[in-house]
């Protein structure tokens, strides 16, 4: 993968007008980062109801994949356009055709953050082996999750605001980072088994981005099926 990700160079706007009234309103809803449960109820709809008319919509428009989909979307109505279709573009590549430098790269970008680094399990300490910080190579490293928004199970992402050190003064984590707003997910493997961390961070008061946790997601999942791939390529030499 390139320095600066993947190009945008030749992405093609399929013709919306073969789409319905509500399919439309489907997709702009799909650009604004919901999910298909979250649009549902957005438009008072049933949930397989949404997932027909997401159906329908790839379909019509030739989008393979829900990344194919999510791609034509923001590149129709989404806001910041450039970036979604940069991390977009980052995902649908096939596994192994980028590095994790490369995804955190796109990350970066795509949620126009400082850094973001990858910390792996190893025995019980949270070990940074990637990091890229303003374009650069960051430090690598250890992150303290015995307090702060990283301890626990920590399931689900956690997506925090300006005033994350205000809101974790214990978590040392998040002190080390000197970061005023986080993103952090657990990395998982195919099973469900804990790996290690995805975080994205930025240490200047900026606003979040409402569709954070949705591309966060998307990135942590991928990142976590590298991960696997790339120990079974180990197991094997």
């Amino acid at each position: 993968m390139a320095q600066g990700g993947p190009s945008n160079e030749g992405v093609r706007t399929p013709d919306l007008s073969v789409l319905s009234e509500r399919e439309l309103e489907v997709l702009r809803l799909i650009a604004q980062g919901l999910r298909s449960s979250e649009i549902a109820a957005k438009l008072g709809r049933a949930l397989p109801t949404i997932k027909s008319h997401r159906q329908q919509i790839g379909r019509k428009l030739g989008a393979r994949t829900r990344v194919d989909l999510a791609r034509i979307a923001f590149e129709s109505f989404g806001e910041g356009k450039s970036d979604h279709l940069l991390a977009l573009e980052a995902l649908a590549l096939p596994r192994g055709a980028v590095t994790l430098e490369g995804l955190l790269r796109a990350l970066v970008e795509a949620l126009d953050v400082e850094g973001a680094l990858i910390a792996l399990d190893r025995e019980g300490r949270m070990l940074v082996t990637e990091h890229v910080l303003a374009g650069e190579a960051g430090w690598t490293g250890e992150i303290d999750i015995r307090g702060g928004p990283f301890a626990g199970d920590m399931t689900a992402p956690v997506c925090h605001g300006p005033g994350a050190m205000d809101a974790y003064p214990e978590g040392a984590d998040v002190r080390a980072l000197g970061a005023s707003l986080v993103t952090g997910a657990r990395l998982l493997t195919g099973d469900g088994r804990p790996i290690g961390l995805l975080v994205a961070y930025d240490r200047r008061h900026v606003a979040p981005v409402k569709s954070r946790c949705v591309v966060f997601r998307a990135f942590a999942s991928r990142i976590g099926a590298e991960l696997e791939a790339e120990s079974r390529r180990h197991a094997r030499a």
